[in-house]
Parts: C-alpha cells; sequence; structure tokens
C-alpha cells in the first residue's frame, strides 16, 4: 500500500474510532437520564478519555442488572482503545523516521494492522451507532 492510500485509510479509521469515542459518550449521558439544562453534565463527560467513558459507562450500565452492553462488549471496547491509543499516538513513529519507509518490514506491519482494524472498526461503529440512535430515541420517548 502506498502512503497516500495508507493516510486515507488512516483517516477513515480514525473517523471511526471518534464516532465511537462520540456515541459512548452520548449513551452514557442519556443514561445518566439527569437534568443539565446548563449543559455542563454534557460538556464535563465530553472532555473524558474513552477509557474513562468505556469505564463510567460500563459501571452505569450494570447497575441496574440489565445491561444495554454485554460483557464482551465492554471487553471489546477497551481492547479498540489500545488500538486507538496506538493510531493516534504512535503509528507514525514507527516508521516515519526511516529511509524509503516504505519498503520497511515496519511500514508493512503498519500496513497489515491498519487493515485488520479497518475491516473490525466499520462493523462495531455501525453497531454502536444504532444501539446509540436507538437508546437515545427510547430516552427521548419515554420523558414525553
Amino acid at each position: 500500500m502506498n502512503f497516500v492510500d495508507f493516510r486515507i485509510m488512516y483517516a477513515d479509521l480514525m473517523m471511526d474510532y471518534q464516532a465511537i469515542e462520540h456515541d459512548i459518550k452520548l449513551i452514557y449521558y442519556y443514561m445518566i437520564n439527569d437534568n443539565d439544562e446548563d449543559g455542563s453534565i454534557k460538556e464535563e463527560i465530553r472532555l473524558y478519555p474513552l477509557k474513562k467513558a468505556i469505564e463510567s459507562l460500563r459501571e452505569l450500565d450494570n447497575s441496574d442488572n440489565s445491561p444495554l452492553l454485554t460483557s464482551e462488549s465492554y471487553d471489546l471496547l477497551m481492547k479498540l482503545n489500545g488500538h486507538r491509543n496506538h493510531w493516534a499516538h504512535e503509528v507514525f513513529q514507527n516508521f516515519m523516521y526511516e529511509e524509503n519507509f516504505e519498503k520497511t518490514k515496519e511500514y508493512r506491519k503498519e500496513v497489515d494492522k491498519l487493515k485488520k482494524d479497518y475491516k473490525l472498526i466499520e462493523n462495531i461503529y455501525q453497531q454502536l451507532e444504532k444501539i446509540r440512535i436507538d437508546y437515545c430515541i427510547n430516552v427521548i420517548e419515554s420523558k414525553e
């Protein structure tokens, strides 16, 4: 894979990770089901790192013994948090300082990781988006 294609796939991957993070935080916000007239709770949650958002949602979601997401789903989200941290903080450092980096084993290794994560994340992003939409609509309708 050439570097231009790598960057395009990388951008798509990061966009999906951001959507997952947004959905997790929004589900958590709606699950709190609290009056937030000034938006301060929503702003506080928006600033959570992904790991804290996942952990907070997991704790609250399991507090009523009727979780929205399975234990396996939360384990997968925590695993994805580690992947996302790799893509956000490490990936380019692993090869960009090498001469002719596109021909290095480090670059090929990152290309392989990118392809694998790209396939995985798209499916998870779509599933979580559906959960977020269904859950938030349900919360809104139950308040009416």
